[in-house]
């Protein structure tokens, strides 16, 4: 009881100090660039020149708290929005070396807003062309560890900040990829990017799947055009956007690539589909913050969905049913060789007969492919297989077939048979039975009656 109760207390002291963490890293500081900035940094500046500029940290917090800066290259996220590489775990290549602090770690009071100063000084040698990087502001707290002092990073914010190099101005996007991926039951589309230019380039655009049977098609559209049912048009068009995908806004800075995944809404198991991405890439302006020399690329695939799980399905219930037919037929194929045959008597039934051998009629019907109304004909010979460690009954009589009248013969010896020429005869017995002593009454035959 005891264990459960401090267990159950610290789990509630960790709830609360992650609210308190994060409560402080979402509220506690403001970082602002200066006036006229219009919430980046925009640098024109020739090969080997430099530049200052400062950034200002206002601490909301009613106590005093620590700040680290410094600069850093753009990064591509997941999603194509702007993002700063993380320093000191990735090289930095562009703005994450020529900017510079004097302080790269301050102490600002409680209420207390800090100007903060930083340098640019870029490289002797360097193309022209736009750079993007940004200026990272983070909060941290030091703490005590087993081993020594640590630093727990709070908050972060990054601001942009672009250097623009005068020079020839090559615009110069490229599609790269365009591609479709089946994970699971989850449907993916990959994007691949290439800025070959000088620019800082800005894409959007969508992609739009059709194709049978879950796809959109031109006759749906016209469809919804001429709709006049309002509830009926809301469903179509809900259902149509259900197979477009906005890309959204993605940026790639000079000479960078990028690789984006997108999901499709709909998940169809199986069909036959065409997918289409129309993408247009904007040079952006940094002066001005303007899109401009719009692009439009288009790229177009095609995939098949199989339904794997259903075919494998299929295929397993088709092996199972072929091996309980090689069952079935070696079962029928053992019981014929370990059987009997029986001659069908007078009034005899499938049934019947089937309780005499202890055995199942269906089974009786079966192996001698026997056919409804399952009647028996006497004189017929069936297949009567024997039961569970049953062996063959001989005892049972079987009954007499019917024969037709024939002559009676004589028993005496004495009398003298002729034999008639091209007949054959079967010669009497070595040992001749001895004469009846009451003969069989057959007075229904003529010759048969005694003269008196």
């Amino acid at each position: 009881m005891k264990t459960k109760i401090i267990f159950r207390s610290a789990l509630l002291i960790a709830i609360t100090m992650s609210l308190f963490n994060f409560l402080e890293a979402s509220a506690s500081f403001t970082v602002m660039e200066p006036p006229f900035h219009g919430g980046k940094y925009d640098f024109v500046l020739d090969p080997g020149k430099t530049a200052s500029d400062e950034i200002w940290i206002r601490n909301d917090n009613p106590t005093s708290s620590d700040f680290t800066l410094y600069g850093a290259d753009s990064s591509n996220s997941s999603d194509g929005s702007f993002a700063l590489t993380s320093v000191p775990n990735d090289e930095q290549r562009t703005v994450g070396v020529w900017v510079t602090f004097p302080e790269k770690e301050v102490t600002v009071q409680a209420g207390e807003t800090k100007k903060c100063k930083f340098n640019i000084k870029l490289p002797d040698k360097i193309k022209p062309g736009t750079y993007l990087g940004g200026i990272a502001v983070e909060k941290f707290s030091s703490k005590a560890s087993g081993t020594g002092s640590g630093v727990n990073v709070i908050a972060r914010y990054a601001s942009r900040l672009y250097v623009t190099v005068p020079g020839e101005v090559v615009h110069k996007p490229v599609f790269e990829n365009f591609s479709h991926q089946r994970v699971k039951d989850t449907h993916k589309f990959n994007i691949g990017m290439l800025n070959a230019g000088n620019t800082h380039i800005k894409a959007i655009g969508k992609i739009e799947i059709s194709g049978f049977p879950f796809g959109n098609s031109p006759e749906n559209d016209e469809f919804i055009k001429t709709c006049d049912d309002p509830q009926l048009k809301a469903y179509l068009i809900k259902e149509r956007n259900l197979n477009i995908i906005d890309i959204g806004k993605i940026e790639v800075a000079s000479e960078d690539t990028g690789t984006y995944d997108y999901v499709w809404k709909r998940q169809p198991f199986f069909g036959y589909y065409k997918a289409k991405a129309d993408i247009t890439f904007y040079e952006y302006e940094t002066k001005s913050g303007k899109d401009i020399n719009p692009q439009t690329i288009s790229k177009e695939i095609e995939f098949i969905v199989i339904p794997w799980l259903i075919i494998y399905a299929i295929i397993a219930f088709i092996i199972l049913m072929i091996a309980i037919i090689a069952y079935r037929h070696e079962k029928i194929t053992h019981m014929k060789r370990f059987s009997e045959k029986h001659t069908v008597g007078d009034r005899e039934t499938i049934t019947g007969l089937a309780k005499q051998y202890g055995i199942k009629w269906k089974v009786l019907a079966k192996i001698n492919n026997l056919q409804a109304p399952y009647i028996l004909t006497p004189g017929d010979q069936i297949i009567v297989p024997l039961a569970k460690g049953k062996k063959p009954n001989n005892n049972i009589p079987a009954p007499t077939p019917v024969q037709p009248a024939q002559q009676p013969q004589s028993v005496y010896p004495a009398q003298s048979q002729q034999i008639q020429p091209g007949r054959q005869t079967t010669p009497p017995p070595a040992n001749p039975p001895a004469p009846a002593q009451n003969p069989p009454e057959q007075n229904n035959h003529p010759n048969n009656q005694t003269n008196k």
